[in-house]
């Protein structure tokens, strides 16, 4: 899911008359810096427009489900459950945390089935969060002086290939930790 759109980046970055071929360069640096945030943060940060929820199975096996534990915690950020197919009837549920991206899920009785399914969108948010916006345009616009090159001793030297230290500065609340 690209985090913000072409007129956002052409207002940002000055983009002014950018022809057809420019807006696909432009289109494909958007769509670059948006999984880039992702990879670097560990999750993320928007529910596409008509996106369905996707199912997710726990197992033993698969060492997503503890046996005889009430806690099951989630691989990925989840910020809406459509439904636990395998749930016990009677059975409630403690959120962790009280509200969106939740991370797990505590059950009042009893132990998680083996396997045990969520249906859920797994994501941050719905959308995008305005930092996490910003970080994407000053990204793109970053990508898009990229491809211009340098000169160094006479010769042609592309820059370094590393993150700005601003962006990762502005995304690292974002970044999801995980333990080992």
């Amino acid at each position: 899911m690209d985090y913000i759109t072409i007129e956002m980046l052409h207002a940002y970055g000055g983009f002014t008359g950018p022809s057809n071929d420019d807006d696909m360069l432009l289109q494909h640096f958007i769509t670059a810096a948006s999984a880039m945030v992702d990879s670097y943060c560990g999750r993320v940060f928007g529910i596409p427009t008509g996106a369905v929820a996707t199912t997710r199975t726990f197992t033993i096996a698969n060492g997503l489900l503890q046996e005889g534990e009430a806690a099951l915690y989630f691989p990925d950020d989840v910020y809406t459950v459509t439904t636990i197919p395998t749930l016990t009837a009677g059975v409630t549920l403690t959120w962790m945390p009280d509200r969106p991206p939740y991370y797990g899920v505590i059950r009042s009785s009893g132990s998680w089935e083996d396997p045990t399914t969520i249906v859920a969108f797994w994501a941050y948010s719905e959308s995008p969060p305005i930092v996490i916006q910003q970080a994407t345009l000053r990204l793109a616009n970053w990508l898009s002086h990229q491809r211009e090159s340098v000169m160094s001793m006479g010769e042609t030297v592309n820059g370094p290939n590393l993150m700005p230290a601003d962006i990762a500065d502005t995304l690292a609340p974002y970044r999801r930790v995980r333990l080992p």
